[in-house]
């Protein structure tokens, strides 16, 4: 889910402003101040006790993958990190654990008019797909 802002903490999401799916503008390229990317990924039962790594980019309508920010080194296209889930006592063969991730990102900079989708991956196998589109703002 697409967010204005989101936080995890104890194994929940905690979400402002969620469920968007147009961003609206009165100019190109478009500042998105702050947005976040919610989700929860479902671990079988079978993937448990074991690392995951997990990414989140963005592309636009054609595929091409567009920068999240500017480091010193130069543009991040990715957010990465990793998650471990358990198998705690009492988890019944083919029950899934729910894993939440938050992402954060501020000052994102969108060069043109029109559609854009956050991409999720674990373990390199894309999840979900969040569309979105900006829009210029008409009044």
């Amino acid at each position: 889910m697409l967010v204005d802002a989101v936080d995890e903490a104890n194994g929940k999401l905690y979400i402002h402003g969620g469920g968007w799916s147009v961003w609206w503008t009165d100019q190109v390229p478009a500042v998105l101040p702050r947005l976040g990317v919610a989700a929860v990924v479902r671990v079988p039962y079978t993937a448990t006790d074991e690392a995951h790594a997990f990414t989140v980019h963005l592309v636009d309508l054609d595929g091409r993958m567009i920068a999240l920010g500017e480091t010193p080194d130069g543009p991040v296209h990715r957010v990465q990190g990793e998650f471990h889930v358990g198998r705690p006592p009492g988890l019944a063969p083919g029950d899934e654990q729910p894993v939440p991730i938050a992402v954060n990102l501020g000052g994102l900079v969108l060069p043109a008019l029109g559609a854009y989708s956050f991409v999720v991956e674990v373990d390199g196998i894309e999840e979900v797909r969040l569309p979105f589109r900006v829009q210029q703002r008409t009044e």
